[in-house]
């Protein structure tokens, strides 16, 4: 079951810095099992002046609520587990060149690393904690 959020913490960690809520998301989704997006007949995504296209995620519904105003209004919270998200997702992200917005905040469009480093930092956390 998704892990809830208390509005203090929610508001602390919304104020990190862009490496420092990445660390968050990290350990959080590890320790639940579940990455969270918005969706409304289809993932909500972002792009930049370049046209590449970002798949923003978040460690909990609240952080992700947060975020479903302006271009993302009618949009809603939905989790996925994270084991489906490694082993099929990631894969698809992958073949449409959609990369990843690590924990956007209303004032931060968040870290985008690449496919292996958030691979690997995810699959690191997993095997410190199963």
């Amino acid at each position: 079951m998704p892990l809830k959020i208390k509005s203090q913490e929610t508001q602390n960690v919304t104020k990190l810095s862009g490496k420092k809520r990445y660390q968050y998301f990290i350990k959080k989704v590890t320790d639940s099992g579940h990455i969270w997006g918005l969706y409304n007949d289809g993932w909500a995504l972002a792009g930049d002046e370049g046209g590449e296209k970002f798949i923003p995620l978040w460690p909990s519904k609240e952080y992700a609520s947060l975020c479903a105003i302006q271009q993302w209004k009618g949009y809603n919270p939905e989790c996925v587990d994270l084991h489906e998200f490694l082993n099929e997702h990631l894969n698809e992200l992958i073949e449409n060149s959609i990369k990843i917005a690590v924990f956007y905040t209303p004032q931060d469009k968040g870290v985008i690393p690449t496919y292996e480093q958030f691979k690997k930092d995810l699959c690191e956390e997993l095997s410190r904690i199963e």
